[in-house]
């Protein structure tokens, strides 16, 4: 569930207020400072610490300009404390500009005015102030949001900032536009089309496949009437019955070949609308150079990426939602995959890496490899943290094949890796990588590494997530659906199948146990009185997952087919299981189970010894530290959401106080904070026996390599940088530390 942060813009403005309040409070005591003067160290401490708390609270509120209006006076702040620029009364004239920026944002986002827009003549004064450059007139900010006087200003200085505007995220609330090619004499012409609207006309067409259907029984049913005559015909003969059965007989040629037609149209038509969804993977592609190539500078590594294949056409939702796995794929290609130059030339190879994105089609399906020249997966090392990390017995691990040792990689919170960083996916596993490509898209990823040479990464994706291959089943009468994708495969069994074990029943399956519980149980339905016994027949779904499979037991098979999925009416919405609803050619309501949400349930029926509508026995116990209270509530209310008892601190001082007068299973802290910073609160911590091995995660807006390093000498287990703050990237992080 996406963290609703219009909860915290009450906090947030408050908080905002006082920093603002308090930049003011600054400015007016260096009024009277004399050309050059200094101001006091106290004084301008506070102002910088007030600039760059604003500065990360609004990065993590999504409120860019704000964001960015705030960081250009934290980089003026930041020369004149490191006496690289000197003060003048211009200025100051200069930050109250920007003081006046920051209430006409603020007033914005009281208002909800909508998108905030950045005052680019205040950024580049300020800019140019913190580069030892001159301002000739001071931006006139009006509050209200009226028009601004311009600052003349060097070309360069434009041209940097014109290169940031494409960072910037998409407006929020607009959806994307994609351009469809229309059909017509000229062949060149396009339009443009909501791609809702895209989304709707399938629906419909979706409704007429169901309508085929319907016909089809209906043709099923007079073919049966017709055998039934003729077969009457044969033991009672009658002109009346006669002319019955020649009509039926009749009827039936003119509606299957009604039906033959209709096949052919609807077939036509479902295709087109499909290629309406479909955009060529170049918009996805597009981002990757610049991405490889940022990510090969802050790593100080030659990298070159080759793109073959942009123009193969994939479903618009996959590519929105492949977005993240190529950004993970491509991270840890460039900092456990490609060496350092140096290590390259002494091992023979070229000093700048290779990356390869290939895509294509092959059997209906879209093929994506991700393939690198680096120094390949390490697999003994590989298998010593599995080891470690109790995922595989150290008398077992030996007995593992290659495919199933590279396999390890997809396990959670697996990492060769000793120290988390931003650039190495913030301690991410593998796993989310493989969910997503999987459960998610549908799809399969399977990974090849030599070592010395390289690694590969090979995805099958289908070319739409419009219909759904689901595996229709009944369980105590009642008609059920489930994404096929969701099963490995689905066994019959009777009572002498199924294993006594700890807390529940098991089947052996090729020397695996797979844990297995009636599906009534998991639900929360009140089950018939019919139970598994003697010879009687049911099946068992096993449903995979990145941790392992379970099984949940049914009646029967009904069938399997694609459908166009239907979105739950409102009043259903709130259905623990359902991802959608379908309606079976005898007109009965099908609800399509989410088979992650049934897994899950069942794992957590586990934990607690089966029984239904109990979860963790105990919580872990975590610390937020930050002086900022909208930073803390934030991840208050994404941690606490997530299950983990959660204690605030607002300062390094207070939380070193906490974590040794309780302990915690994890902590999270600011850097920037009085009394005692966050390196100053991660050294101490490590100092202290119960502190040694607890993970420790700084937050914060510093996002300079210097400070990363400062970070992981501090002892910090993982870094994330608040302008790239996200609920899941935080959650995936604790959770790996935590080795859930």
């Amino acid at each position: 569930m996406a963290l609703n942060r219009a909860q915290f813009v009450a906090t947030f403005l408050a908080d905002a207020h006082t920093h603002v309040g308090e930049m003011d409070r600054c400015l007016l005591l260096w009024e009277k400072l004399a050309e050059g003067e200094l101001p006091e160290t106290a004084d301008l401490d506070g102002f910088f610490r007030s600039a760059h708390t604003l500065k990360g609270a609004a990065r993590m509120m999504r409120f860019v300009a704000l964001s960015v209006l705030a960081h250009k006076m934290e980089d003026v702040l930041g020369s004149l404390r490191e006496q690289r620029i000197r003060w003048s009364p211009r200025m100051g004239d200069v930050l109250f500009a920007g003081l006046d920026g920051l209430r006409g944002l603020l007033e914005q986002v009281a208002s909800g005015a909508g998108e905030l827009v950045e005052d680019e003549a205040l950024c580049l004064a300020l800019e140019q102030l913190a580069a030892g450059g001159e301002v000739e007139r001071v931006p006139q900010v009006l509050v209200d949001g009226s028009a601004v006087e311009t600052v003349a200003l060097p070309e360069e200085v434009k041209v940097v900032q014109e290169a940031l505007v494409p960072l910037l995220p998409r407006r929020p609330g607009v959806p994307s536009v994609p351009a469809i090619r229309a059909v017509g004499r000229s062949g060149d012409a396009t339009i443009r089309m909501d791609a809702h609207q895209i989304d709707r006309l399938l629906q419909t067409v979706g409704e007429s496949l169901f309508f085929r259907k319907r016909i089809k029984q209906r043709l099923q049913e007079v073919r049966q009437a017709h055998q039934m005559c003729s077969r009457m015909l044969e033991v009672r003969p009658s002109r009346r019955l006669r002319g019955v059965t020649a009509s039926l007989q009749q009827t039936v040629a003119q509606l299957g070949a009604d039906v033959n037609l209709l096949d052919q149209v609807l077939d036509a038509l479902y295709v087109h609308t499909l290629e309406m969804r479909l955009l060529p993977l170049t918009t996805l592609f597009d981002m990757l150079p610049r991405l490889v190539r940022d990510l090969a500078k802050a790593s100080g590594k030659e990298i070159q990426l080759q793109v073959r294949g942009s123009e193969t056409r994939l479903d618009r939702v996959i590519i929105e939602k492949l977005g993240d796995v190529f950004l993970h794929l491509l991270r840890n290609a460039v900092d456990h995959g490609i060496e350092v130059p140096e290590q390259r030339v002494q091992a023979g190879k070229e000093a700048q890496g290779t990356i390869q994105v290939l895509a294509g089609t092959q059997g209906g399906q879209v093929t994506l490899e991700l393939r690198d020249d680096g120094r390949g997966i390490d697999l003994q090392r590989l298998k010593e943290v599995a080891v470690a990390r109790q995922i595989v017995d150290a008398g077992a691990v030996g007995q593992l094949s290659h495919s199933e040792v590279m396999e390890l990689i997809f396990h959670p919170g697996l990492s060769t890796q000793a120290t988390v960083t931003d650039l190495s996916g913030r301690g991410v596993g593998m796993d989310v990588v493989k969910r997503n490509i999987v459960e998610v898209l549908q799809g399969s990823i399977r990974v090849e590494s030599e070592a010395g040479q390289g690694t590969r990464f090979l995805l099958r994706l289908p070319l739409t997530l419009a219909t759904v291959r689901v595996v229709l089943f009944r369980v105590d009468g009642v008609l059920l659906a489930i994404p096929g994708a969701a099963v490995a495969e689905i066994v019959g069994v009777t009572d002498g199948d199924l294993l006594p074990v700890l807390g529940g029943r098991a089947l052996a399956l090729r020397e695996q146990m797979i844990p297995v519980v009636a599906l009534q149980s998991v639900l929360g339905m009140t089950p018939s009185a019919v139970r598994l016994r003697g010879e009687r027949r049911q099946l068992i779904l096993v449903l995979s997952h990145a941790q392992g499979q379970r099984g949940v037991l049914c009646d029967t098979l009904v069938d399997e087919e694609v459908v166009v999925l239907k979105p739950l009416p409102y009043f259903m919405r709130g259905h623990p299981f359902a991802s959608g609803m379908m309606i079976s050619a005898q007109n009965e309501i099908v609800l399509v189970l989410d088979g992650l949400l049934l897994w899950k349930r069942m794992q957590e029926m586990a934990m607690v010894g089966g029984r239904p509508g109990v979860e963790r026995v105990v919580a872990r116990r975590l610390l937020v530290v930050d002086d900022t209270r909208t930073n803390r509530e934030i991840e208050q209310a994404i941690l606490q959401g997530a299950g983990y008892q959660v204690s605030l601190a607002e300062n390094g001082e207070e939380g070193y106080a906490k974590a040794l007068a309780e302990p915690f299973d994890l902590v999270i802290t600011d850097v920037e904070m009085p009394l005692l910073d966050g390196f100053s609160l991660t050294r101490q911590l490590r100092q202290q026996e119960g502190y040694r091995h607890t993970p420790i995660i700084l937050v914060t807006s510093r996002d300079k390599e210097e400070d990363k390093r400062r970070g992981i000498e501090a002892g910090a287990s993982a870094y994330i940088v608040k302008g790239a703050f996200d609920q899941t990237h935080l959650l995936d992080t604790v959770r790996n530390l935590l080795g859930e």
